[in-house]
């Protein structure tokens, strides 16, 4: 493996550890995602940064549209956590059909 250029060099955790907020759209981690589910709404984005600072979390990537909306990268980044996803002014314009016309 590589290091990407401008990302964090990953730790030897990273590669085993995935955290899927619970949503009606998404599905429970499987045995191949070598992680865990939270019983944590996507959208309660002050209880994900919680615990990616209590996780001591290296580099976060927020999907779906719902956490990028309501400002979770720029949560995270104000936390000192990289995250990857735009922050919540851009996120609005992809998320809001009616922001966008």
């Amino acid at each position: 493996m590589h290091r990407t250029q401008g990302l964090p060099s990953p730790s030897s955790t990273c590669a085993a550890r995935t955290v899927c907020p619970s949503a009606s759209r998404q599905r429970p981690p499987t045995p191949a995602h070598r992680g865990r589910g939270l019983p944590i709404k996507a959208t309660d984005i002050q209880a994900i940064t919680d615990f990616c600072v209590k996780e001591k979390m290296d580099f976060v990537v927020v999907a779906p549209d719902d956490p990028l909306c309501l400002g979770l990268v720029d949560l995270l980044r104000e936390k000192g956590i990289p995250a990857f996803g735009p922050d919540k002014k851009a996120a609005i314009i992809e998320g809001s059909k009616v922001f966008a016309k």
